[in-house]
């Protein structure tokens, strides 16, 4: 099981709380002690997102990218926020890199077909829409969340889901994301994120 080491937890505490500033100081100080660790690297990352310091903020996802290169995270992540920039197109990559390294990542196909929805690829988006469904649907079949859950998480409006995901990340450092989904507790938070419950677009 990794390990983080007290300053980095107590950086993503302070970020929780949106003192941006002290948990920037120190993120700077585990990436000097870790440089390598992408883990950290990221979160420093979205740290700098927060204080809109976006050109430091790619910097360090497009790191977290090279030092972690087949973690769909680390895509969907970056994805998110070249979106949020206005690199759609970035955007697209992402997302398609991730949907590739983890078939079975809701979010992001919801994410994607967003996305190519947005640069108007309605077929493609149709598609991924389709893909998200089904994945929720699977997860219904198998007891992990109830119809009425689904159901209820249409009634969501749209959410900064890189911002839930960061808040769940937190408490599963370790798992992969793969893994998430295959838990019934930590699933459950992700669904009220997600736009139209994962539902087909018309």
């Amino acid at each position: 099981m990794e390990s983080f080491s007290p300053e980095f937890l107590k950086a993503e505490e302070l970020m929780k709380a949106k003192s941006y500033d002290e948990a920037l100081k120190l993120f700077n100080s585990a990436v000097n002690a870790e440089p390598n660790n992408p883990v950290y690297v990221s979160q420093r990352g979205v740290c700098y997102y927060h204080i809109k310091d976006l050109k430091s903020a790619l910097k360090d996802m497009n790191k977290s990218v090279e030092l972690d290169p087949t973690y769909s995270y680390r895509y969907a992540s970056r994805a998110y926020m070249r979106d949020a920039m206005g690199d759609v197109k970035g955007a697209l990559e992402d997302y398609t890199k991730a949907t590739e390294l983890d078939p079975d990542d809701a979010v992001s196909f919801n994410n994607l077909g967003l996305i190519e929805e947005k640069l108007g690829y309605m077929e493609s988006s149709k598609k991924s829409f389709k893909k998200a469904d089904d994945l929720a649907k699977m997860l219904e079949e198998t007891g992990i969340v109830t119809e009425e859950e689904l159901m209820a998480s249409q009634e969501e409006k749209p959410q900064n889901i890189q911002k839930e995901i960061d808040e769940v990340k937190e408490t599963t450092m370790t798992k992969e994301i793969g893994n998430v989904f295959r838990k019934k507790d930590v699933f459950k938070e992700f669904l009220s994120f997600v736009k139209n419950g994962f539902k087909t677009k018309e």
